[in-house]
């Protein structure tokens, strides 16, 4: 009747596994109760094993449904989404503000890293990826008020 595992170190206990047998062969073959406690205790056990599962009721679907309506769920994320926006905002501040102070230094490590000759090359494209990137941005901003109005794709 014990199945898991064991804890670490935690001996086997021969005496009481085969009670457990035996009380689950008493039970099924319907041999009268022992004066044995722990052998009772372990019988009642198999017998509550033995009990078939009664199914939910008809309406359990429902019935979780309402009751999970009715009560307080979690807050709404309204002060969440301040907070995001928030420290976003400060995030995106502070990034400015390392790019101000410390620009000077890192800018030429950056431009080191490019190549000599390819250095307009490199700059179109850069300029290309963020009119792309700033296109799909203001696009997707308008799609959802496109969506409203009828006779839109």
């Amino acid at each position: 009747m014990k199945t898991g595992p064991r804890a670490p170190g935690a001996r086997f206990d021969e005496h009481e596994w085969q009670l457990q047998e035996r009380a689950l062969r008493e039970q099924r073959s319907g041999v009268a109760c022992a004066d044995d406690p722990l052998l009772a205790q372990y019988r009642q056990v198999a017998r509550a094993l033995q009990q078939p599962t009664a199914a939910p009721p008809p309406d359990f679907a429902h019935a979780v449904a309402v009751s999970l309506a009715t009560t307080p769920g979690s807050p709404d994320g309204r002060l969440e989404l301040l907070l995001l926006r928030a420290l976003s905002g400060l995030l995106g501040l502070s990034a400015i503000a390392a790019a101000a102070l410390y620009g000077g230094q890192w800018l030429p490590a950056f431009a080191a890293l490019l190549p000599a000759t390819a250095s307009g090359t490199a700059f179109n494209w850069a300029l290309a990826l963020g009119a792309c990137l700033g296109l799909s941005w203001a696009f997707g901003r308008l799609q959802p008020g496109l969506r409203g109005r009828p006779g839109t794709a």
